[in-house]
C-alpha cells in the first residue's frame, strides 16, 4: 500500500480493497473497519508505520489489560433483594453416546469408491485429456467395425482388429 500525507493525522492510503483517507487522531478510515471496532484496519496500519508509530498505539485502549484488569478489580455484588444460595458449582459433564465418534477429515476418492463398492476409475481418480480421446477412438473404431460386420453361418468374414 502507498502512504500519501495529508497534513499531521490524515493520510491518504491507496491500495487494498479500496482507497482510504485515514485520521488517526479521530480512530477513522473511509473502509469504517476502524472506527467500528476500534481496531486498526491494514490502512490505518499502513499509515501509523508511515507516521513513525507503533500500532499497539492504535488500538483503542478499552482493549488493553489495565481496563479488563479495572474491570474485575473491585467485588461484584448480586442485586439487592436477590437470595443467593451457597454452594459449590462444578463444570457440566460432557458425556458423549456409546458410538465411535465421527471422521473429521476429507476421504479420499480410493476410500469413497470402496464405501460405495464401485472400482476407480483410474489411479489418479479421473480420466485426463489423453486417455479420454484414446477411449473415444477405440469406442468410435468398434461401433464402425460392429456396423460393417458381414455374419455368415454364425462366422465372422472378418478377423478382430488388434485394438480390441
Amino acid at each position: 500500500m502507498t502512504v500519501q500525507p495529508i497534513d499531521g493525522w490524515r493520510f491518504f492510503v491507496k491500495g487494498g480493497k479500496m482507497d482510504c483517507v485515514v485520521d488517526l487522531e479521530h480512530g477513522k478510515c473511509d473502509c469504517g473497519v476502524y472506527a467500528v471496532e476500534k481496531i486498526p484496519c491494514s490502512h490505518a496500519i499502513a499509515a501509523g508505520t508511515s507516521a513513525g508509530l507503533h500500532i499497539s498505539t492504535l488500538v483503542c485502549p478499552v482493549y488493553s489489560k489495565d481496563f479488563l484488569f479495572a474491570g474485575y478489580s473491585e467485588n461484584i455484588y448480586p442485586c439487592v433483594g436477590q437470595q443467593v444460595e451457597e454452594h459449590t458449582c462444578f463444570p457440566l459433564d460432557v458425556k458423549r453416546g456409546p458410538k465411535r465418534q465421527k471422521k473429521s477429515r476429507w476421504q479420499s476418492w480410493l476410500e469413497l469408491s470402496r464405501m460405495r463398492g464401485r472400482k476407480p476409475l483410474s489411479n489418479t481418480g479421473f480420466i485426463d485429456a489423453q486417455n479420454a480421446r484414446k477411449l473415444a477412438i477405440r469406442n468410435h473404431n468398434v461401433r464402425n467395425y460392429v456396423d460393417n460386420l458381414q455374419v455368415t453361418k454364425g462366422h465372422c468374414t472378418e478377423d478382430f482388429p488388434d485394438y480390441l
